[in-house]
């Protein structure tokens, strides 16, 4: 690390103060110092259960680094593992006593230089704090239980405290629904999810069971390979091709399919509307399903033309879990003649056209042929809008 310059114009003149001017800079500290506070909190606090700990664990990203103490999630899984009772009673314990045990609380600051930037100055270098991952399942514990009372208890009273009029006015300029009404979002899509409340949403009853809640402990092993997809193929070449594309018009949603001949004369097209509450991803990757579902089993090589670079992306990776994207995976893994490939969309290709054309004219059918798993994003779209309108 370089000298720093400090406020004062002058430069630093050994490592250390070189640090100390950063870490003030990034971290700086209250004038009047630092307040401890301790709450004692009238009620009954369950006790931290085995199974609680072990699925706050489960839901950490296991490759990140260590604190001081040098401990991975690895390592303190094994833990764990080798005395599951004694390891829960050690959190239960820090709870009882109210005490988050200060070595938890102490960062190895890693500093990264930004690229392009003068080194000489403290903005030119981005922190990266390294907590122990001991304390960060207890805070993830803690954390977890405080969301949980936040979404099945009111908190409309101490949202009032922030409704300045510069937050009303932030409120209105960026769609964002009102402080004071984030509780009640949180708290319906809790009830709905977690204890099985119906909804009502213009005048329509929806149930947990309507939603894209797949458990991605679902899918076995050895179907949990990626599939692939390329940009090799011409898509107006002499040969047998399948276009895929998915619209939403006028709150609508369809998906369009079109198979072309070696002189790109129309085989068969499909035009098939979804249910409004589908998004765009979804068609598309219908649209691909279906495809593929058309065509059937066949020794020849099928090559399927998609815009969607996402479905295509989700496909490829492990990560994504949607039932839509874990369904079309699996109809792809056991039939390895099809072959998807990416084409770029608007610029005049005359398949992808024709499938945008057919997906468009999906959209005006006056009945639903295929009704699908509503994603989650749709119910956090609508609450945030009947909170807007109301």
């Amino acid at each position: 690390m370089k000298h720093l310059r400090m406020e004062n114009g002058e430069y630093t003149k050994n490592f250390r103060d070189s640090i100390q001017v950063v870490l003030g800079h990034h971290f700086p500290r209250s004038e009047d110092g630092i307040v401890e506070k301790q709450i004692k909190i009238n009620m009954n606090f369950p006790v931290i259960t085995q199974e609680e700990v072990k699925t706050v664990m489960d839901d950490m990203d296991i490759n990140k680094s260590s604190g001081l103490d040098g401990l991975t999630l690895g390592i303190i899984r094994e833990l764990f593992f080798l005395d599951p009772a004694w390891f829960t009673e050690l959190f239960n314990d820090c709870t009882r006593q109210g005490v988050f045990p200060d070595f938890w609380k102490i960062a190895k600051v890693l500093l990264i230089p930004k690229e392009g930037k003068d080194l000489t100055e403290v903005s030119a270098y981005r922190p990266i704090c390294l907590l122990s991952t001991w304390g960060k399942v207890y805070d993830k514990i803690i954390a977890q239980r405080l969301l949980y009372e936040l979404e099945s208890k009111t908190l409309v009273q101490i949202a009032k405290t922030y409704k300045t009029v510069s937050s009303e006015a932030l409120q209105v300029l960026t769609g964002l629904v009102p402080l004071d009404l984030v509780p009640d979002k949180e708290v319906t899509k809790f009830n709905l999810f977690n204890r099985g409340i119906p909804i009502n949403i213009k005048d329509k009853e929806y149930s947990f069971q309507d939603f894209d809640l797949v458990n991605k402990l679902d899918l076995l092993p050895w179907e949990k390979g990626g599939i692939s997809w390329s940009l090799d193929s011409d898509p107006n070449g002499r040969f047998k091709k399948i276009f895929t594309d998915g619209s939403k018009l006028n709150g609508r949603v369809g998906s369009g399919i079109v198979c072309l001949s070696e002189a790109s004369d129309i085989i068969w097209k499909l035009e098939i509307r979804l249910n409004d509450e589908a998004s765009v991803f979804i068609a598309e990757a219908e649209a691909i399903q279906m495809a593929v579902e058309k065509v059937g089993p066949t020794k020849g090589k099928i090559v399927i033309f998609s815009d969607s670079k996402s479905v295509l992306m989700a496909l490829e990776s492990n990560k994504n879990h949607s039932e839509v994207i874990m369904k079309l995976r699996k109809i792809l893994l056991v039939n390895p003649q099809v072959k998807l490939n990416w084409v770029r969309a608007h610029i005049g290709i005359y398949g992808n056209e024709l499938a945008d054309l057919s997906a468009k004219n999906a959209t005006t059918k006056e009945e639903v042929d295929i009704k699908v798993k509503i994603p989650k994003s749709w119910i956090k779209n609508q609450l945030k809008l009947t909170m807007l309108q109301e």
